[in-house]
């Protein structure tokens, strides 16, 4: 699996594809900020969006084609970003740099966006107050592992599905 310094991929799949198989994602259309390799986008893809709108600065590292991705590269502070309704929403792992650009689009009261997912690290969780953990992920859930220690996966919104 292509990897670039500094960055670390998601090699333990199964607890994110159960939480995804939690809400319903159709009519929505997904935002992902770092997209990587596209291994969340693909189990996101799989939840049947009307559309993923993907950001990667690397234009090497993700080759995942798919006619309802929307994968924009460069750097998602730059790049046009849509004009929010209530079908968007949150799901990533981003680069950890990017998550104060993020937390004004998905905390508080009036945040543009509802429903969110994030991968953060525990000194992340207080800047997230309006979210809970969904999981934890440890070092060996990477390649390479990471030496942060555990990583939190948090959820804002997301009605469960109906029986």
């Amino acid at each position: 699996m292509p990897h670039h310094p500094g960055q670390h991929m998601l090699r333990t799949e199964e607890p994110l594809r159960s939480l995804l198989a939690t809400i319903d994602l159709s009519r929505r259309v997904v935002i992902e900020v770092g997209v990587g390799t596209g291994a969340i986008t693909r189990m996101v893809l799989d939840r049947a969006p009307d559309s993923v709108i993907g950001y990667e600065i690397d234009s090497d590292i993700c080759a995942l084609r798919d006619p309802r991705l929307d994968l924009r590269i460069g750097d998602f502070r730059a790049a046009p970003f849509p004009t929010l309704d209530a079908r968007h929403c949150l799901i990533a792992a981003p680069p950890y740099g990017l998550l104060p650009d993020l937390r004004p689009l998905v905390t508080g009261r009036d945040a543009p966006i509802v429903d969110a997912i994030l991968m953060v690290r525990r000194k992340h969780l207080v800047e997230f107050p309006d979210f809970a953990v969904a999981f934890t992920l440890g070092a060996e859930d990477f390649e390479p592992p990471t030496e942060h220690g555990d990583h939190f996966v948090i959820r804002r919104g997301f009605p469960s599905r109906r029986a």
